[in-house]
C-alpha cells in the first residue's frame, strides 16, 4: 500500500531534522525508515563522498604510522589478473566461480618483495575465504 501523507503511514514516527556532518546544512528524513535516518551523517551523496575524507591517512583509525603505502601500480593489477587466470577464475578453496575473487599473496606483500610479482605466490580467493583466511592468521598471531 502507497502512503500519499507520511502521518497516514501507522509505523511513522516524527525525527527531528539533523544537521549535515560536512556541510552543516539541516536535513529531515522524508520518507526513510527511521532507523536508515538514524544512521545517516550526511544530507546527500555527494556530502557523504567529501565527508568520508576524514578518515584516510593519519586522521583514520586504522592508521600504523611506520607501515610502507600500498599503491597497486599497473604491475600489481597484472600479477593479480594472471593468478586468476592460472586458477581458472575459481576460489582454490570452495571452488566457487561466478563471484568477486581476490588474489592473495601465499608469502606477505610486505614482507616477501621479491615474490611480490611471482605469479606462482599467489592463490584466487573468493571474498569470504580470503577474509576467513586473515581472520584466522590473525588469531593466530594473538593480535
Amino acid at each position: 500500500m502507497h502512503y500519499n501523507v507520511k502521518e497516514d503511514h501507522g509505523n511513522w514516527r516524527d525525527i527531528p531534522a539533523k544537521e549535515c556532518q560536512h556541510c552543516g546544512e539541516m536535513f529531515d528524513r522524508t520518507f526513510e525508515k527511521p532507523l536508515n535516518f538514524e544512521a545517516k551523517k550526511f544530507c546527500s551523496k555527494e556530502c557523504r563522498t567529501q565527508g568520508r575524507n576524514y578518515l584516510r591517512g593519519e586522521d583514520s583509525p586504522h592508521w600504523k604510522p611506520n607501515s610502507p603505502p600500498r599503491q597497486r601500480c599497473a604491475k600489481h593489477d597484472t600479477w593479480a589478473k594472471r593468478v586468476k587466470e592460472k586458477d581458472h577464475f575459481t576460489c582454490v578453496v570452495c571452488d566457487a566461480k561466478d563471484v568477486k575473487l581476490h588474489s592473495h599473496h601465499v608469502f606477505a606483500y610486505i614482507d616477501y618483495p621479491g615474490y611480490r610479482f611471482d605469479i606462482s605466490n599467489g592463490r584466487t580467493m573468493c571474498v569470504p575465504c580470503h577474509y576467513e583466511l586473515h581472520s584466522f592468521e590473525t588469531e593466530l598471531k594473538g593480535k
